[in-house]
């Protein structure tokens, strides 16, 4: 029970995680609506110009689909989830420049930025600053050469933002006619935008009605049709997205908070599954010393130092459990990876969070599963105790049967859940 509640706290701390990476996290917002994840092209620049409270805004454009082939003398490389980057999203990710120069790195059209992992697969060692890329878009020979212009810190694998290469906004601008890249309902780019505080975003977020009136209206474009379209513009923290963001247009598929929640009760109800067994094996074996609890009482114990006693041998007992729960782990680790699509490691059981919610699991596991037997064992009478056969079995052959039921029916439960 604890290594499968072991698994299931690691799977949910990964799920947690998400976004944590980034220093500015808790400031940093997306500009989405009620339906559509993204925005239009003039929203970015225009929402820092209506709100001064806004520190930093940036956009996110998927590049031709996401999945190219990088042509580089005439060899060819896959590559995949490449967008047109504002250079402003560099400072709201907070990603370390590698290489290359900062002032206009992305200024310029055709020009791109690539990231560690991209740039080692491409070039390896060598430095690309410099380099060009071409793009196989139908005939190569005439396909369009690309500047990489530096080399970032990757982004981080527990991010929603899975970018691999970042070409210029200007490029955007060069790819696609004025008249979309104009337009204020086209909805074709992920918004970002950080604040300094959250005193900041509230304030932002109470008039982000009055903004998209301004933003949006016009004549051909009514306060009537954004009413009956519903689509209102709303400030969604990026932590927020890989659990509870499930609109139009998503950069990759997200999780649902349900999944945590679910999860989470497993976790408890196999605990408690494990523990009632845990209790019925731990009474049947403390019955077996009933008349030492008896010549203990006579000798002068109390009832506190025998139930002491009880829960520091239902400690011991879960700290060995807790200890075997964790080689079994280290051993089924490779194919709950697989199972989950993950890439845990055991020293993910080690980080420091993980160590204190095992700590917590086995201190409840102790008060759940010693704290009965040790109140109930420590509660005979001197007399019962030591005569074996006056110990009370009605009252311990209930409970027994009560754990036993309790155990069927969450057993029944999970089952018919799944």
């Amino acid at each position: 029970g604890i290594t499968v509640s072991l698994f299931i706290v690691l799977y949910i701390q990964s799920e947690l995680s998400f976004e944590k990476e980034y220093t500015h996290y808790e400031n940093i917002y997306r500009l989405a609506s009620s339906n559509w994840a993204k925005s239009s092209p003039p929203a970015s620049e225009a929402i820092k110009e209506y709100f001064p409270e806004i520190k930093e805004s940036g956009r996110v454009a998927l590049f031709r689909g996401g999945r190219n082939i990088a042509v580089i003398d005439d060899t060819h490389f896959p590559i995949n989830n490449g967008y047109y980057v504002d250079q402003s999203i560099l400072n709201i990710f907070d990603r370390e420049l590698l290489s290359g120069n900062l002032e206009g790195l992305l200024e310029r059209p055709y020009t791109l930025v690539l990231t560690e992992k991209v740039a080692k697969t491409l070039f390896g060692d060598k430095d690309p600053v410099g380099e060009a890329i071409k793009f196989a878009f139908g005939e190569l020979q005439n396909a369009r050469e690309y500047e990489i212009t530096g080399v970032i810190q990757d982004f981080p694998e527990k991010s929603h933002v899975k970018i691999e290469y970042l070409i210029s906004m200007s490029t955007f601008y060069e790819d696609h006619p004025d008249g979309w890249t104009g337009s204020r309902t086209w909805k074709v780019m992920y918004t970002y935008l950080l604040f300094d505080n959250d005193g900041d975003y509230s304030n932002v977020n109470s008039k982000i009605r009055d903004f998209q009136y301004d933003h949006q209206l016009n004549e051909f474009y009514t306060k009537e049709d954004l009413i009956a379209r519903g689509d209102f513009f709303e400030l969604h923290p990026i932590k927020d997205i890989h659990l509870k963001s499930h609109r139009e247009q998503e950069m990759g598929p997200n999780s649902h908070i349900r999944y945590i929640y679910i999860f989470g009760a497993l976790a408890i109800l196999i605990i408690i599954v494990a523990s009632a067994n845990f209790i019925n094996i731990f009474v049947t074996q403390a019955l077996k010393r009933s008349k030492e609890v008896g010549i203990r009482k006579v000798t002068g114990a109390y009832r506190s130092q025998l139930i002491n006693q009880f829960l520091l041998e239902a400690f011991l007992y879960t700290l060995l459990s807790t200890f075997i729960a964790l080689i079994l782990c280290s051993l089924a680790l490779p194919l709950f990876n697989e199972l989950a699509n993950q890439n845990f490691t055991f020293r993910d059981l080690l980080r420091k969070e993980h160590l204190l919610i095992i700590s917590v699991l086995i201190i409840g596991v102790t008060f759940i599963s010693g704290g009965y037997p040790a109140i109930f064992i420590s509660g005979f009478k001197i007399v019962d105790s030591i005569k074996i056969n006056q110990i009370p079995q009605s009252s311990l052959s209930n409970s027994r049967k009560v754990l036993l039921i309790l155990q069927f029916i969450i057993a029944i439960f999970m089952i018919s859940s799944t």
